[in-house]
């Protein structure tokens, strides 16, 4: 596991806040580091998402949307909704994905982080991809997901576990860690059922450079 020895509080404070809600130079280079680092989790949790012709989607927390032309490739009359926290990531992810746009129909949106401003049962899928540590409000959140999918609808979620994150220093600022157990009382609670979970081992670079394992788990559920 990386050392942190040499980080100050308030280092990691800054870089905590950099991942939630990258914002300036140092948010490019940030978005671009988790880029590299979670695209196998990424392409992971949109296989689980299994997304189909015609399908309207709504992801929270796209990023800099590397990953679209990629996971949405070959696929007819989709729409696509991007939420973002970041208005940073909301224009980086309008370039990167200029071309990808002329094929589908993609809109890319800041948010709050609270409310889902959204017609119900408007989506037929919902992902979000290590985002959730950053939910201020996890249960409205949820909640306005459950309401905001069709019937038959899924909803993936891609994350680290509580045991992988909590060795993680930054980790102490700003984010709520979960395990799965924790995760899926919160879901049922919220109305959902139907649980489909796996977990995964990747392997990621450390802020030192160095090579360390990760498991990270995608939970798909099914309203």
């Amino acid at each position: 596991m990386e050392t942190y020895k040499k980080w100050s509080t308030q280092d990691l404070i800054e870089l905590s806040n950099q991942l939630g809600c990258p914002s300036g130079p140092q948010g490019i280079a940030v978005a671009r580091r988790m880029q590299e680092s979670n695209k196998e989790m990424v392409i992971n949790a949109f296989t689980a998402l299994d997304v189909q012709h015609n399908n309207n989607i709504l992801e929270l927390g796209p990023g800099n949307g590397w990953h679209l032309s990629h996971v949405l490739k070959n696929k007819k009359n989709l729409t696509y909704t991007g939420l973002d926290i970041s208005t940073l990531m909301i224009e980086e992810a309008k370039k990167y994905n200029s071309t990808f746009a002329k094929q589908q129909a993609l809109e890319f949106k800041a948010y709050n982080g609270k409310l889902l401003d959204f017609s119900e049962a408007e989506f037929d899928k919902i992902i979000a991809v290590n985002t959730l540590y950053f939910w201020q409000e996890p249960t409205k959140i949820i909640s306005q997901l459950y309401k905001l999918l069709k019937k038959g609808g899924a909803l993936v979620l891609g994350y680290a576990e509580r045991k992988f994150m909590e060795q993680l220093p930054f980790t102490q600022h700003g984010f709520e860690l979960y395990d799965s157990v924790e995760l899926l009382s919160l879901l049922e609670k919220c109305g959902f059922s139907n649980f489909q979970l796996k977990v995964h081992t990747d392997s990621v670079l450390s802020k030192m450079g160095t090579a360390v394992e990760r498991d990270y788990t995608i939970l798909k559920v099914t309203k």
